[in-house]
């Protein structure tokens, strides 16, 4: 088990689903996109990772991860946040070389929109359980 690459596996995910490919091509990224990324793109960032401990170590983690989605129309940037919901909500990641389930379970705990520098923003946090 290895919370802090949670980002990674949530990509593998993302780049895996045809809606979120056809919506954002390759403009998925972790921490930050250049100022001059075409929209619409998606920034990931990595929240909490909180242990969860019994009497012989832990057994699970906790963990949230932030994804901003963003364009230039609001329509568009409604589709692309849906697109992300729809690619990653009550789904599970497991290891395809050692099958191993890496993340149990995924769920959306808060959503958010506003508007900046001209253009429309999503922000999505999951919570996801990790064994």
């Amino acid at each position: 088990m290895k919370p802090f690459l949670v980002t990674q596996y949530i990509l593998k995910l993302l780049t895996a689903d045809t809606d979120v490919n056809k919506i954002f091509k390759k403009n998925i990224y972790p921490l930050n996109a250049k100022q001059s990324t075409k929209f619409p793109f998606a920034v990931m960032k990595r929240g909490n990772i909180t242990p969860h401990y019994s009497k012989d170590g832990h057994h699970q983690y906790d963990v949230d991860i932030d994804i901003v989605v963003v364009d230039d129309t609001y329509i568009g940037s409604v589709n692309a946040a849906e697109a992300v919901r729809k690619a990653l909500e009550l789904k599970s990641y497991k290891d395809t070389n050692t099958n191993e389930t890496i993340i149990s379970r995924i769920t959306l705990d808060s959503a958010d929109e506003t508007m900046i520098n001209d253009a429309f923003v999503q922000s999505l946090r999951f919570k996801l359980e990790m064994n």
